[in-house]
């Protein structure tokens, strides 16, 4: 975990300290995956020292970004796994943004890319035309597809997520979990893991009720360019430390969630990694978790 923590800080060659940061399309929403590397990101950027001029959502409208930024503004865009068009709205955003500011350094922090449909790599065009972006990919299927549509500048480089690496008290006696997905990425066939006599949940079922409506407001916020990273963060902080709780109760984690891999191996548990409907799973773990003996994968 160290060793990975080290990798991604040598992205720090991107950011030239005290710089002045954008920190666009913010996860405004639950899934804890994106909380982690959302945190991770902050942690990263202080480290790096940089003055985050704004942070806001794919809501916002570049027109609008605009006015609050200037052209020696790094532009930061938020890691993950929605590079391409399972979710639309986070790529296009990030296209908008792309294509409205040709002149500012942006770095597209690390992203599993996958275009189930071929025909629409043509989206690409602006990522291609742009001399100043440099893309951040998990894995090596990520970063081979982006370099055949043209991208010049792909960095291969752990997911954010592991800067939150810190020893940790040891736990567990919990037996096994179960943490499957329930959205459009999980695989099309269960295997017999998801039916085994153990406790079985997913990243929403974290998420409290009142919680869910303090989503609802701040997205609403957000549409408006009201000013929400300030309520969001401390949201995010305790939904992270409720599954940090919930992984770190249990000896063996079995998941198809990237991030309850990365966030088992984090807390040490040991975890049978299954994938995801595309295999960004498996490729994340063959590249930069084949090497632990706690991580496992079918």
């Amino acid at each position: 975990m160290a060793r990975l923590a080290a990798q991604v800080r040598t992205l720090a060659r991107l950011f030239p300290p005290g710089g002045r940061v954008a920190y666009l399309d913010l996860p405004l929403h639950g899934n804890v995956g994106d909380l982690l590397i959302y945190l991770g990101t902050e942690r990263f950027l202080a480290e790096q020292q940089q003055r985050v001029v704004l942070r806001t959502t794919c809501a916002a409208s570049p027109a609008r970004i605009a006015r609050r930024i200037g052209t020696g503004d790094l532009i930061c865009l938020h890691g993950g796994g929605n590079f391409g068009d399972l979710y639309p709205a986070h790529q296009e955003f990030r296209r908008a943004v792309v294509e409205r500011f040709p002149d500012n350094r942006i770095v597209v922090m690390p992203q599993t890319v996958h275009f189930g449909d071929g025909s629409l790599w043509h989206l690409l065009e602006p990522f291609r035309r742009h001399r100043r972006l440099t893309v951040c990919v998990r894995d090596r299927t990520s970063a081979r597809a982006l370099a055949e549509a043209g991208i010049e500048d792909v960095v291969l480089v752990p997911d954010m997520a592991h800067l939150l690496w810190r020893n940790r008290p040891d736990g567990g006696g919990g037996g096994r979990l179960h943490l499957l997905r329930r959205d459009q990425e999980a695989p099309a066939t269960a295997g017999p893991e998801a039916t085994a006599p153990a406790a079985v949940c997913d990243w929403g079922d974290l998420i409290h009720p009142v919680e869910r409506r303090c989503f609802r407001l701040l997205q609403i916020a957000a549409r408006r360019h009201l000013p929400v990273a300030p309520l969001w963060q401390p949201l995010a902080r305790r939904l992270a430390r409720r599954a940090e709780r919930l992984l770190a109760r249990h000896d063996h984690v079995v998941t198809d969630r990237l991030h309850g891999v990365i966030l088992s191996a984090l807390l040490s548990r040991r975890v049978t990694a299954l994938d995801n409907s595309y295999g960004k799973v498996s490729a994340y773990v063959d590249l930069w978790l084949d090497r632990s003996p706690l991580v496992a994968r079918k």
